[in-house]
């Protein structure tokens, strides 16, 4: 399934299935992708999916559209294709990659609160943990492995007690992460 990576600043903060025909973006409550930033009109742009292809819309934003450095209007999406909406950006990755070959399978264990004792198995390329708003981070599998980083909240994610700075931090088997008061475990499945 096609899909658009949010960055800010070389950070990944979430991956977007294109799961529907229209996905909106802007500043309003009412947008699928809702991004808080002045920069942002209310109702900023729409990726709209058709049988002839997935066309992104400029929606008449003050400070405007731009995919691959360029001003548009209206653009057929290409794999690869960067669209800039004030300083956020967005990758269109056309259909999901095969997980990498080289990580081995892991899940993360909730150690403490109500949902304790269950267990999320790491499939995808992202994973978000966390409390939206209040403290989130993203887990990344990679080739090299898995890897945490800090992506919203006024405090930074801890791993084994230490606080990580905005950095990708690379998790090791057995490795406890808390994030936004909750404690859970990273594991490797064998």
């Amino acid at each position: 399934m096609a899909r658009m990576i949010l960055s800010l600043a070389d950070l990944v903060l979430k991956e977007i299935p294109l799961a529907g025909a229209r996905l909106s973006i802007g500043r309003g409550p009412r947008n699928d992708v809702r991004i808080d930033s002045p920069a942002i009109a209310d109702e900023h742009a729409a990726i709209v999916t058709t049988s002839a292809g997935v066309f992104l819309e400029d929606l008449g934003g003050a400070g405007g559209t731009r995919v691959n450095g360029a001003p548009v209007a209206r653009h057929e999406l290409r794999d690869g294709d960067v669209v800039e909406i004030g300083r956020y950006s967005f990758r269109y990755v056309a259909e999901s990659p095969a997980p990498p070959a080289d990580a081995p399978p892991a899940a993360i264990r909730i150690l403490d609160g109500a949902n304790a004792g269950r267990e999320l198995d790491l499939t995808k390329t992202l994973t978000t943990l966390g409390r939206p708003g209040v403290q989130t981070a993203v887990i990344a599998r990679r080739a090299q492995g898995y890897f945490i980083t800090h992506v919203e909240g006024g405090s930074f994610p801890a791993v084994n007690g230490r606080t990580l700075d905005g950095r990708a931090h690379p998790l090791a088997d057995r490795d406890v992460i808390e994030i936004a008061g909750v404690k859970m475990e990273f594991f490797l499945k064998a």
